[in-house]
């Protein structure tokens, strides 16, 4: 089990020049909200996030980034009493245009401008920027070329990718195993020959899902295509253990949500959450084995509408507006008292928890998102404190004006 650092991309300048990490980062997760104050979890057809504006959206890593009325505000650690909006715009400020969709990285960060342009910013040291630039950083967004029309944009460690007007997704970045869907793997020497190219074989793409080397597209019927290394027994029999084309898995036809950590995949299918990949920090094996499982496995938790992972846990909501967590119970990240240790828990329901409309995880914490617009948060709120552990909902006002 491991952690990520606090070096973030919204901590770029005082991390500027710091020597690469060696661990794998978390995948952004993203909470929604309504025009109209009240939080949601907003999402089209095929479970994607909606591209118009709303008022509020969490972004969860080792720290904390909200899209409050099309501008982005983050913040290295979360602090319960100081909402995100009081923290300075990074893009779509008053002189510039309002930011539609955002994704998180290890050191990056991109965003959908309204009109449909891509600006990305951050490390650029595997052309995760896709703009052709030299530099390992680069602290000022730069515009993606080629990528107007943009409706949504998905991160992963080192790779980007983002959906077109069209439907179709176009990724760049690291490509080590296939996952940007091209056969042209760059060095880091040739970051700025890195540029969008478009996925082959996989269409009416709705949302995308990102792991360390793999990438999973969710189609309007429901379909599930992924690329990059195998992440199940199908995929390795049908396509070797690396492959840039798309192969549909069978067992998650009929996914209206999907997301990712470093190792696996989750989703909601039918009202049941599923994952598969490597698992075994999610899921209890009953077997003992660890690492990749070999199909899709479900995790217990039924009459659920969206699930959220972090490094080694996971978080779902349901109909309800209940909350159940499983995974590794380390620093509180469950929300319920229990003895951490290293062996997966089963789903647990998080207590004293307003009804909530959202769920988000992040690296050492998970917040929730209430009917009333609130944000609860859980597990470990800073990196520089040891004492900074939350077992139980505690409010936050991030939402806050």
């Amino acid at each position: 089990m491991r952690r990520a650092g606090a070096c973030f991309l919204f901590a770029l300048l005082s991390c500027r020049g710091a020597p690469p990490e060696t661990h794998e980062p978390v995948v952004a997760r993203i909470a929604g909200a309504t025009d109209g104050g009240a939080p949601t979890v907003a999402q089209n057809d095929g479970g994607a996030p909606a591209s118009s504006a709303r008022r509020f959206q969490l972004f969860l890593d080792s720290g904390a980034c909200a899209l409050i009325d099309g501008q982005l505000h983050c913040r290295q650690n979360i602090a319960p009493d100081q909402p995100l909006a009081q923290e300075p715009a990074l893009l779509g400020g008053a002189a510039d245009r309002e930011v539609r969709s955002v994704a998180i990285g290890r050191d990056f960060a991109c965003a959908v401008m309204d009109g449909g342009d891509v600006r990305c910013f951050g490390g650029n040291n595997r052309g995760q920027l896709g703009a052709g630039v030299r530099s390992e950083r680069q602290d000022l967004p730069v515009t993606v070329p080629g990528m107007r029309g943009a409706t949504a944009v998905f991160a992963g460690p080192f790779t980007a990718c983002a959906i077109r007007a069209d439907g179709h997704v176009a990724c760049w970045g690291k490509n080590d195993s296939g996952e940007n869907g091209s056969s042209t793997n760059y060095l880091s020497a040739a970051r700025e020959l890195v540029l969008p190219e478009v996925v082959r074989n996989v269409s009416d793409v709705v949302s995308v899902a990102m792991a360390w080397d793999s990438t999973c597209a969710v189609t309007r019927d429901h379909e599930v295509h992924c690329w990059g290394r195998s992440r199940t027994d199908e995929q390795t029999a049908q396509r070797g253990e690396t492959n840039e084309i798309p192969m549909r898995i069978d067992g998650m036809t009929g996914t209206t949500f999907l997301t990712a950590n470093e190792n696996a995949f989750c989703g909601v299918k039918g009202g049941e959450v599923v994952c598969f990949g490597d698992t075994s920090i999610l899921i209890a094996s009953k077997d003992g084995t660890f690492g990749r499982r070999p199909g899709v496995e479900k995790v217990g938790i039924s009459r659920a509408t969206k699930v959220s992972l972090g490094s080694n846990h996971g978080c779902a909501l349901n109909v309800a507006g209940e909350v159940y967590c499983f995974g590794i119970d380390s620093d509180g990240v469950l929300g319920v008292p229990g003895k951490p240790g290293y062996e997966s828990r089963p789903p647990v329901k998080v207590p004293d928890l307003p009804r909530a409309v959202d769920v988000i995880c992040g690296t050492s914490m998970t917040c929730a998102i209430t009917e009333s617009s609130e944000v609860y948060c859980w597990g470990r709120f800073s990196w520089t404190s040891q004492d900074d552990v939350h077992v139980g909902p505690v409010r936050a006002g991030l939402a806050d004006r």
